[in-house]
């Protein structure tokens, strides 16, 4: 069994979800977990979806900062093989996120933590299906994120699509 860790601020809209673990918290314990799995074991065994005996926990948490208030997700799982044989796919470096790629291009554990954090910190302004695919709800959510404020401040192009650049984006306004 392996743990990891996650935690991301909460707006009051959006306590629920991340206690639900559907949102910023869950997708950051789930990518630290999904590291900590590749490094020691093989990304091969790093699949989220694969993993046997799950157990998770999102809680709020206050880390001494007043008003300042954080959603805390802890997991385990007993990590299953299934994936890639490398960990190529899960953060490529930036060279690789090249244009003419589709939004089903990319990895998915890419997709989910795209389409988790959107969620979680209400970066589309509405719910979409956390399934790890690239459907008309994904797509068009990253392209609200990419062409609003805080994305043309980063740099986002609108592809659609969760590229490193706009992941990095959401990560970054989840956090903030």
């Amino acid at each position: 069994m392996l743990n990891a860790a996650g935690k991301a601020k909460f707006r009051p809209f959006t306590q629920a979800r991340e206690i639900r673990g559907e949102g910023a918290a869950m997708a950051d314990a789930i990518a630290n977990w999904q590291r900590d799995v590749s490094a020691k074991y093989g990304s091969q065994w790093m699949l989220w979806d694969k993993a046997d005996d799950k157990n998770s926990n999102c809680s709020p948490a206050r880390p001494g900062t007043i008003g300042s208030w954080f959603i805390r997700c802890t997991i385990e799982a007993r990590p299953c093989g299934g994936g890639p044989a490398t960990a190529e796919g899960v953060e490529p470096p930036d060279d690789r996120d090249v244009g003419g790629k589709e939004c089903g291009d990319y990895p998915r554990p890419r997709i989910l933590e795209a389409q988790q954090r959107m969620n979680g910190c209400d970066a589309c302004g509405r719910q979409i299906k956390v399934d790890g695919s690239c459907g008309q709800q994904t797509e068009g959510c990253l392209r609200r994120f990419q062409s609003s404020r805080f994305g043309r401040e980063k740099g986002l192009e609108v592809t659609g699509t969760p590229n490193i650049k706009t992941v990095r984006a959401l990560r970054e306004y989840c956090d903030r």
